[in-house]
């Protein structure tokens, strides 16, 4: 997750958190790593579809 003013957070797994605690700081990209390849598949159609 990329924070505004911060940059780049470390990366989490699974339930864990990430971020900044009462500084109401904009998550401004995040980059998400599939593992699974069929998710990863609908993942790209998912975003397709929004894209058009």
């Amino acid at each position: 997750m990329h924070l505004q003013n911060v940059s780049w957070m470390r990366s989490v797994n699974n339930s864990t958190n990430t971020g900044t605690t009462g500084r109401s700081l904009r998550i401004e990209a995040v980059k998400i790593r599939l593992l699974d390849k069929i998710l990863t598949a609908h993942a790209r159609h998912c975003i397709m579809s929004i894209n058009g």
